[in-house]
Parts: C-alpha cells; structure tokens; sequence
C-alpha cells in the first residue's frame, strides 16, 4: 500500500487509519494492482479523540462535500463510500457485463453495508463491550444474514459473487461479512454456512490480495472504536482467557485501543482462521509495527481459548503478568 509518491497523477485515496469504509475500496484498488497513495488520518487516544490530521486538511483539498473517505483522481473528487466503490467499479470494469449483472452487484453491496451498519451501531453504541449484546447481535442480525448469504451462495453457478470474476460486490461483501463477524463466537457460527465460508476463503487466497489482507488485517485496526476505559488490561485477559499455550495454527488479527493506567496502548487481537497457514507473515507484520506498543495477541479454536505473546524490548511476558 502506497503512503507517498512523487507522482501527481497518482489516486489518492483518504480516510481514517482503519480498514472501515475505505476496506472494500483498498481491496479494489490492490486487487487492481492500481498505484495509489493511501492517506490515513490519525485519530488522537481518549478521552479527546482528537481530530486535528483530518480537520487541518478537510477544506483545503477542494471537495465539494468533504469528507471521509474521499478520492481524488486527477480533477475528479469525490466523496461518499458507495459512489466512490462504484466510480471504481466503473473505471476498471468491475461492475459486471451487462444491466443485469451490475444490478446483483448493487443489491449485494448494499445489502452487505446493511449487515456491516447494524455491526457498527452495535459497536459504537453504548452496549459494545456487552457479551449479551453481542451474543444477541451473533443469533440475531448476523444469523439471519449469514442464511440469506448462504442461500444465494448456494443458488449462484458462478466462481465469485456475480460473474467467473471478481467484480466490487466481492469486496464488499468480503470486508463487510468478514469484520461482522468479529464478535467472540461468530466464526464457531460461520462454520455452519460453508458456503459463505469459501466465498471468505477464495477471496483471501486470491493472489492479487493474499499479502495485502494479511498486512491489512495485522496492522490497520478494522474500527476507531476503543475499549472502554474501566477495562483493565488484566480484566481484559481473564476475560478470554484461562492460560498461555502456544498455538501453530492460522489466524488473523483486528487491533483495538486499550487506555490502562492513564495512557493508552495498542494491543493485537488475534483469533484462529480456517485457511491456509498464514503465521509468519502475520508475525512478520507485527514485528515491523511499532515496537514501542504492548502486543497481545488472543484467539479461538472452536470454543478454546488460546494466546502466544511475543516478546517486544519494552513489553515481554513476565512484564505483562507483573504489571497486571
């Protein structure tokens, strides 16, 4: 993913340092192996939240409705998610062969940021660290959603979402389905929908993606959401965890805030995927993150919790328990 270049005519694409409603438009992007610069805007720790990356820069980049995420290809600024996914769409033709094609193609997208907006109401809203909350969102909203997913995976004869090709539905649907399913049980539940599992796992094994979920997914958090002040890094691991195994099975990572003790610290939250071994990429990303943030890394294999920390110069696991 580009940060900088020198190249004037380059995309550019803005928003938030998070995957959120930008994902599906990276994905597209890298899936076309389009160069682009991608600018993330820093948002400041609790209880602030400051904004001033994004503020200092919002009326001076002549959009006519500034905004997050925008675009900006040569004279052509946009803004809003959607218009933008499918300018991209457009612009790459990836938007089906035919009306028909590119009417499944909007009806999937929106159908799957239906399911990612119930997931980010849930999480923003004041019950998002609620175990009932979530367990009600995982039985509920998500079920039935999966279902229906499932039910059209199963009727459609062809290789991706809509055509023998990958078309702007697949990539929204990927992030969209994907990160509600992040909630601790969801991918026990996602084990019943196969076929919405291997849509999820054709998506990742794509070869034009592979790499770049895998560096995504372990260094861009998926939300700007933070947990809660009053959870307490050691609250925080007897929660979802009974012991320190190490485990060599694949997983995938989301990084969320954690404020402990007056200053905040990133922490990696890893659960166990049900594709190819992807770990020492993984840990290969992490390492080459900021090693000036505690890293602790948890996950599920079907209803097993299981943890490896990994050593950092600041953080190891003796300190982690003693500071505890």
């Amino acid at each position: 993913m580009t940060q900088s270049t020198t190249d004037k005519d380059q995309l550019v694409l803005g928003y938030w340092a998070a995957r959120g409603r930008a994902e599906s438009l990276r994905l597209l992007l890298h899936y076309t192996k389009t160069p682009f610069i991608d600018k993330m805007y820093q948002m400041g720790d609790v209880p602030d939240y400051n904004r001033d990356d994004w503020l200092n820069e919002k009326y001076k980049l002549g959009l006519d409705f500034p905004n997050l995420p925008y675009l900006i290809d040569g004279d052509l600024k946009l803004t809003q998610s959607t218009a933008i996914l499918y300018y991209l769409g457009r612009k790459y033709n990836l938007m089906g062969n035919n009306p028909k094609q590119e009417a499944l193609i909007i009806m999937l997208c929106e159908q799957a940021y239906d399911l990612r907006l119930k997931f980010i109401m849930l999480c923003y809203g004041p019950n998002g660290n609620s175990p009932n909350e979530q367990k009600n969102f995982i039985e509920t909203t998500l079920t039935e959603n999966l279902q229906q997913f499932d039910r059209y995976f199963s009727k459609n004869k062809s290789q991706f979402a809509v055509d023998d090709r990958p078309t702007v539905a697949d990539f929204q649907l990927f992030y969209c389905i994907d990160c509600s399913c992040s909630f601790n049980g969801s991918h026990v539940l996602l084990e019943k929908y196969i076929n919405v599992k291997a849509f999820l796992q054709r998506i990742r094994e794509l070869p034009q993606l592979k790499d770049y979920i895998i560096q995504s997914q372990a260094q861009v958090p998926m939300l700007l959401k933070r947990i809660s002040e009053s959870m307490h890094l050691k609250e925080l691991i007897e929660e979802n965890l009974e012991e320190w195994p190490t485990t060599g099975n694949p997983f995938y990572l989301d990084m969320l805030y954690l404020h402990y003790d007056g200053y905040s610290q990133r922490i990696i939250v890893q659960r166990l995927n049900y594709i190819s071994d992807e770990k020492e990429k993984i840990l290969s990303c992490i390492r080459n993150a900021s090693i000036n943030d505690l890293f602790i890394a948890y996950g599920y294999q079907y209803t097993q919790p299981i943890i490896e920390n990994y050593p950092f110069p600041l953080y190891t696991r003796s300190t982690i328990q003693n500071d505890t």
